[in-house]
């Protein structure tokens, strides 16, 4: 293993996504995944909670301290269950990468969600409790506050598209495979992941109908 870093990740992964992830692998597999677990859970954990409208029941400190609370484990179950995912999909396209390559490169493509804790952080001080709704991107705003929330958007598109291209080429990288192959690799986790996910709900579906039948 390397002895330390040559640059620092938190910046070279945005351009340089495969030499970065060859070097972090190199010195260490789970360099800084706690603090990336602790952004991305942190974005996750708001959407959580819009989905659930906690600002109808909740102050919105509460909501806060929630998400935060939420962010390390929220981050660590979803890097970790897209691994899976993208390892035994893998394994399909005859991919190299180890389990713990794949998280490496799953949690590093995730370091745009700084930018993003930030935008969080605009919206919640532009709008305040109104954020932790579900309906909060339907509702109506002042021509200000609508410019505000549309920029932040645009924002958010264009970090979520550059992630993708950082994961893709982070992925061919621990893969050992081409761009595309590592675009196939998630594109077949993504339909692994949509499968068991709606099989779990259809079980629960029917379970729920079998139990209110008796």
């Amino acid at each position: 293993m390397n002895q330390k870093l040559e640059e620092n990740p938190w910046w070279s992964m945005w351009v340089k996504p495969k030499e970065t992830i060859r070097n972090i692998i190199n010195y260490n597999h789970s360099y800084c995944f706690i603090w990336l677990c602790l952004l991305y859970g942190f974005i996750e954990s708001v959407h959580i909670a819009q989905g659930l409208s906690l600002g109808g029941y909740l102050p919105m400190w509460i909501t806060l301290l929630i998400s935060i609370a939420l962010a390390i484990p929220v981050g660590a179950i979803s890097f970790s269950l897209t691994s899976l995912f993208v390892y035994w999909t893998g394994k399909l396209i005859k991919a190299t990468g180890t389990y713990k390559e794949i998280r490496a490169s799953v949690a590093w493509s995730n370091v745009t969600t700084m930018f993003s804790v930030i935008l969080v952080a605009i919206l919640i001080v532009t709008f305040g409790n109104a954020v932790f709704f579900r309906n909060f991107y339907e509702a109506s705003f002042s021509s200000a506050k609508a410019i505000v929330l549309i920029l932040i958007l645009v924002v958010e598109v264009v970090l979520a598209i550059w992630r993708l291209v950082i994961f893709i080429k982070s992925l061919a990288e621990v893969q050992g495979c081409s761009g595309w192959m590592a675009f196939l690799n998630v594109i077949l986790a993504s339909v692994l992941a949509s499968i068991l996910y709606f099989s779990i709900i259809l079980c629960l579906s029917f379970v729920g109908k079998a139990s209110f039948m008796q």
